[in-house]
């Protein structure tokens, strides 16, 4: 599998990935190549080979590197008129396109722009995307929330194919076709999962700042066994608690005053497992989204278990949208709330105590997780209970919530009249 003064590809691929094995694109790209859809070809794994370069990869045993799910990439310009700055515009859009995170080498003494480029493998390769649930013309709609977040391409789906499991529908199908380009003025963001099929899985302690500060509130019924956790805390929320973006957060001042934030990195499971390994767990995920693991933190000290301080109605505010798994850096995406515009909560998924592998790995231990399960990820110190004296929620606050790579979830608050 080597061309002309070349070692192996083979070889300098687990060289450079430690034997993971890649997903590369081969790019022989000619004056036509966007006559194609490169993203649509990427995701499906097929070869790319464009213009008159494509005669430079007969020497290449397809058959066995589609063996292993990887295509190959080799920008090559020798016998085209396109310059390198123009070629490595073009390859540089294809791998935007597939995975941000790329790798980039130099193969056989040709260095250009458009250097050869290793993407590690997943199970599939997928366009980063952001989709939205939402109301529009007295109906509910799934589409893809363009660029500049000004607007959403409607996929072309039929009333009964949106249910209440929003996003969730179209795991494990092509995307629609797009009916039309709608405003995002003139629409009403919904939860990207409305009602998830089974209670929402969470994470609790799971920021070693924030352990701490629960641990010391003294609301938190698990901080005999120390502040840190050694393993995950796991509770849930009842789906009848989501909400979207610019839902209201309804406080009930008969049930409790005492009611909280937290701004959490949620993931949206794509592919069923049980006993799933960490060392496998991110080819189970499809997306993520924001979570705010609204709270009453009286009924969460009063119950040892936290279910009923954690899924009050209106307690889930979800959103704005989902984005697939590609969008996200779970090593470094920087997680931020502010209340009435003042910042409360400033962190990085990068301090996770549990890792989402960690986390799947844990909650599938025994159980099985299905497309569509929504886990919420733990939330960072600056909570309103971490204040002297606490700062808890009010009628007629605002809270909003900013995740690197999906975008902002804002929701006031109001209270239940009576």
């Amino acid at each position: 599998m080597a061309l002309p003064g070349e070692t192996s590809l083979e070889n300098q691929v687990k060289e450079l990935t430690g034997g993971r094995g890649v997903d590369v694109i081969y790019d022989a790209v000619g004056r036509d190549s966007f006559a194609h859809s490169p993203a649509a070809l990427a995701r499906r794994g097929h070869l790319i080979s464009f213009g008159q370069a494509s005669g430079a990869i007969g020497s290449w045993d397809i058959g066995a590197l589609a063996s292993n799910s990887a295509t190959i990439s080799r920008p090559n310009y020798a016998h085209d008129t396109d310059t390198p700055e123009k070629l490595a515009a073009i390859t540089g859009r294809l791998f935007d396109a597939i995975d941000r995170r790329i790798v980039s080498i130099e193969i056989g003494g040709r260095r250009t722009t458009a250097a050869p480029i290793l993407i590690p493998r997943t199970s599939e390769v997928r366009t980063a995307m952001k989709l939205a649930v939402f109301d529009w013309k007295d109906g509910r709609h799934i589409g893809r929330v363009t660029a500049a977040e000004d607007a959403i391409e409607r996929f072309d789906l039929a009333p009964g194919e949106v249910t209440d499991e929003g996003v969730a529908v179209l795991i494990g199908r092509d995307l629609p076709p797009v009916a039309e380009t709608v405003p995002l003025a003139d629409v009403v963001l919904r939860a990207p999962v409305p009602r998830p099929r089974r209670n929402v899985f969470c994470v609790g302690k799971n920021y070693y700042d924030h352990a701490h500060e629960f641990a010391a509130s003294g609301f938190d019924s698990s901080a005999a066994k120390g502040a840190v956790p050694a393993a995950p805390i796991v509770f849930s929320k009842v789906p009848d608690s989501v909400i979207g973006d610019g839902a209201a957060i309804k406080i009930d001042a008969s049930v409790s005053t005492a009611i909280d934030y937290e701004a959490e990195l949620a993931v949206i499971i794509g592919k069923a497992g049980r006993n799933i390994p960490a060392a496998d767990a991110l080819a189970h995920v499809w997306g993520y989204t924001i979570i705010n693991d609204v709270t009453a933190r009286d009924l969460q000290g009063q119950h040892s278990q936290w279910l009923i301080g954690k899924s009050q109605d209106t307690f889930c505010p979800m959103g704005p949208w989902a984005v697939t798994a590609d969008e996200v850096d779970l090593s470094d995406t920087a997680v931020r709330c502010w209340v009435n515009g003042d910042l409360r909560q400033d962190s990085n998924t990068g301090l996770l105590i549990f890792d989402v592998p960690t986390i799947i790995a844990a909650l599938s231990n025994g159980i099985t997780l299905n497309p569509g399960d929504v886990i919420a990820t733990g939330t960072p110190a600056g909570v309103g209970i971490g204040f002297d004296p606490p700062k808890y929620l009010q009628p007629g606050d605002r809270v909003r919530i900013e995740i690197g790579g999906i975008g902002s979830l804002e929701n006031p608050v109001e209270a239940i009249s009576s």
